[in-house]
């Protein structure tokens, strides 16, 4: 029997915030512009949705590119460990 009670994927992690911009204008060719912007939440303890945001720019025929994506990530680790012990 379990004395204390214990809560199980209740404890969420802090969010994080990432950037990331990048430009090709070294070589002979037009110039490319990339950036992303990637927010990570949370959702459970071991569990996290990433949602990234990427945008390119193609200087060489002025076209530009975006687009969202969103994903799952799980951490077994964090799971074993949100499990509460049987004695």
């Amino acid at each position: 029997m379990i004395a204390s009670k214990q809560r199980l994927f209740l404890v969420p992690t802090q969010s994080a915030a990432r950037g990331l911009f990048e430009g090709d204008w070294g070589s002979n060719a037009a110039p490319v512009y990339k950036g992303q912007a990637k927010l990570v939440i949370p959702l459970l303890s071991g569990i996290d949705a990433p949602i990234s945001f990427i945008y390119i720019f193609r200087a060489s025929n002025a076209k530009s590119d975006a687009k969202v994506q969103v994903s799952f990530t799980l951490d077994a680790a964090k799971l074993v460990m949100a499990v509460p012990k049987v004695k």
